[in-house]
C-alpha cells in the first residue's frame, strides 16, 4: 500500500479542508439550521412509506464534499485527530531513541 494511501485522511481530508479555509474562505462542513433526512419504510402490504424529517443543527452535521462527503463531520474530524495524534506519538519516539 503506498504511503498516500495509508495516510488518506491527511491528503484527501486535512490537507483539502486546510486549503479550503485558508485559501477560499470556505468550510466543508453544512452550516444549515436544519438538514432533511429521507426515511423510506416499506409497510405490510408491500407498500412504501416515506417521509422527511427535519434533523437539527447538532444532531448531523454532514460534510458536503471530498473525503467523508455525506458522513457527519464530527466523525471525520476525530479520524483526523487521531491520524495527528498517531504522527506526533511516533515523531516523539524516534527523537526519543536519538
Amino acid at each position: 500500500m503506498s504511503e498516500r494511501q495509508e495516510n488518506a485522511i491527511f491528503w484527501d481530508f486535512i490537507e483539502e479542508e486546510r486549503n479550503n479555509v485558508l485559501k477560499e474562505y470556505q468550510f466543508g462542513v453544512s452550516l444549515d439550521t436544519e438538514i432533511p433526512l429521507l426515511v423510506q419504510s416499506d409497510t405490510p402490504d408491500g407498500e412504501t412509506e416515506r417521509g422527511v424529517f427535519q434533523l437539527g443543527e447538532n444532531l448531523y452535521r454532514p460534510l458536503l464534499t471530498g473525503h467523508g462527503e455525506g458522513e457527519d463531520a464530527r466523525d471525520v474530524y476525530r479520524e483526523a485527530l487521531d491520524w495527528w495524534q498517531r504522527e506526533l506519538t511516533t515523531i516523539e519516539e524516534l527523537l526519543n531513541r536519538s
